[in-house]
């Protein structure tokens, strides 16, 4: 059976809970990226998931057993709309609030077992892994190819960035996913940086900014892409930089 685990403070459901049932629920309305239909690839920012857990808890002390659905019901009614972490083994986590929660005493039991259901919302409908981090260099006029495996099963934002090597600026850069065949393009000459400076792509929220904040936007061109589940091979030209790509895979289960 799968380790959940509810992260506030020390309540852990995996570890309270006997008899375990999750079930799970999953909305995303289908849509088009890029005039592509990606309904397939579901879209980690739109839609959401709840999970519903049912269980038994019990102790061998009633006022244990009291305090352990006291700190529950806390939870469920003193934390608001604030997200909460909850775990799925040690690999991947999902950030959502408690919704509802009940608890009622099993009878003949002595107030030592309790049938309790908890309901999770979270605002978007995957799980997310750990951070993957890769790094590569790119000579002017020398494209320099690499791969990225997403061992998500969805479609992944990335935070990419670009960083002029020492003594060069930052002008053309091209990237590009030749397994989605999608590229983006910095314009040349409008984009001039120092080595000082760099430029991050948030493919996330659609956003590239310099160093300072500013905005970057204008100077771009292309497609701002996501990474496909499985392989993606990855091709940088352009400028003298330092190219860092950093992402958490998305899971549906």
């Amino acid at each position: 059976m799968a380790d959940w685990t509810f992260q506030y403070g020390v309540v852990s459901l995996g570890a309270i809970m006997h008899e375990l049932i999750v079930s799970q629920v999953i909305h995303v309305p289908a849509h088009q990226v890029n005039g592509r239909d990606e309904s397939i690839h579901l879209d980690p920012f739109r839609g959401e998931r709840r999970i519903t857990m049912a269980g038994i808890i019990q102790s061998n002390c009633a006022q244990n057993l009291r305090d352990s659905i006291n700190s529950l019901q806390s939870v469920a009614y003193g934390a608001g709309a604030q997200l909460r972490r909850l775990s799925l083994m040690d690999d991947r986590f999902i950030d959502c609030r408690m919704v509802d929660f009940s608890a009622s005493y099993v009878p003949g039991t002595a107030m030592l077992r309790a049938d309790v259901t908890a309901a999770f919302l979270a605002p978007h409908p995957f799980f997310t892994g750990n951070t993957s981090y890769t790094s590569v260099n790119c000579a002017a006029s020398s494209p320099f190819s690499f791969t990225i495996v997403n061992t998500g099963t969805a479609m992944t934002p990335a935070t990419v960035t670009f960083q002029p090597r020492s003594g060069s600026g930052l002008g053309n850069v091209t990237l590009a996913n030749l397994t989605s065949q999608q590229t983006f393009a910095m314009l040349p000459a409008s984009v001039i940086m120092s080595s000082t400076n760099k430029a991050v792509l948030d493919t996330a929220s659609y956003t590239i900014v310099d160093s300072a904040g500013t905005s970057l936007v204008q100077y771009i061109s292309g497609e701002i892409f996501r990474l496909r589940p499985g392989t993606n091979n990855l091709l940088v030209a352009g400028s003298f930089c330092n190219v860092e790509v950093t992402f958490n895979p998305r899971y549906d289960q």
